[in-house]
């Protein structure tokens, strides 16, 4: 679509600007292209949301990296399904100078959710879209966080620079920032499988 991003080619893109000793934080619902994608990298460094495919978590356990860690080398790749649950969690870092860098993949949609309907249920979507989007980087400004949002096609590579930049230039120890990319919806690396079959209740 116009404007959006294909979320493979982010996290190509992120592979080439975050460095190789980073801690590597992801939501359930990017974790095929974060693990396919981002090559050369310890498997310690890597910290994937697997567990039930839960998600609203990821932020909190991102925080919970970096402060175990104290170096400023954390970042955050998640969506927008789960970053709105749990958003507020930026105020926590800002005050108690955790050094959290978020970069959001914002596609209006639970991502994972939408594709496995589409993929198994023959696009019969139920409760997947988002509605309207809150202006990401304004609620990270509120927060007390830096926010910038990339919405040119051509200069996705070189705002995340700037951004590793402008965050790094800064006490690195003791800053929240949020880079929000809008992705389009794409298929996690799975083969498709005939639909269920739905079955009416039995008392009908």
């Amino acid at each position: 679509a116009p404007g959006t991003f294909d979320p493979r080619t982010v996290i190509q893109q992120l592979d080439r600007v975050i460095p190789k000793d980073w801690d590597l934080v992801s939501g359930s619902g990017h974790q095929a292209y974060f693990q396919t994608h981002m090559r050369g990298r310890k498997p310690e460094n890597f910290h994937v949301m697997r567990e039930f495919g839960a998600i609203g978590n990821s932020i909190s356990i991102a925080m919970g990296v970096a402060a175990a860690r104290g170096n400023g080398k954390v970042a955050l790749i998640e969506g927008d399904g789960s970053l709105i649950m749990t958003c507020q969690e930026l105020a926590t870092a800002v005050r108690h100078q955790i050094p959290v860098k978020v970069f959001l993949m914002n596609n209006g949609y639970f991502g994972m959710v939408r594709q496995w309907q589409e993929l198994f249920w023959e696009g019969r979507y139920s409760a997947v879209e988002m509605g309207p989007s809150p202006d990401w980087a304004k609620l990270a400004d509120a927060f007390g966080a830096k926010g910038l949002m990339v919405d040119d096609k051509n200069e996705v590579e070189g705002a995340m620079r700037d951004f590793m930049r402008i965050a790094l230039e800064r006490d690195p120890r003791s800053l929240a920032f949020l880079d929000e990319v809008r992705a389009a919806p794409a298929r996690p690396p799975a083969p498709a499988r005939p639909p269920a079959p739905v079955r009416p209740p039995a008392h009908l």
